[in-house]
């Protein structure tokens, strides 16, 4: 749902969106979702012209990405996650050499994951 502002209050409205001085993307995406502005340029107007904004802008830097390093042998690293299904949860242990996937069914939410990894485990799906 969208709130249309009235003329009045929009530029009271636009000076506390950009009070934490989000990029102009951000500012656009939180107008998008909660107001309806007739024009978008007058966000990145005031994006622009700020100087705590273009301060904050310039010296954001792009993190490097840092992958992973391939494991040498089977479960030498192990990636698990929780998923849902029509209400029932699982544990889900992927072994990240052989892409062998393990999953358990959790029947309780007081289910142990450390009870669920160790019994895969003891099923024979970390056998080093």
């Amino acid at each position: 749902m969208q709130v249309t502002v009235l003329l009045s209050l929009r530029s009271r409205l636009l000076q506390e969106l950009q009070e934490e001085h989000p990029s102009i993307a951000a500012m656009k995406a939180i107008n998008r979702s909660y107001i309806w502005w007739p024009n978008l340029r007058r966000v990145e107007l005031m994006a622009q012209s700020c100087d705590v904004c273009q301060a904050v802008q310039k010296a954001s830097v792009a993190a490097l990405l840092c992958p992973w390093s391939w494991p040498t042998r089977v479960w030498q690293r192990v990636d698990i996650d929780f998923a849902e299904k029509d209400g029932k949860h699982f544990l889900v242990m992927i072994d990240s050499h052989s892409k062998w996937i393990q999953v358990a069914h959790m029947i309780s939410a007081l289910t142990s994951y450390k009870d669920m990894v160790y019994s895969i485990w003891s099923f024979g799906g970390g056998c080093l």
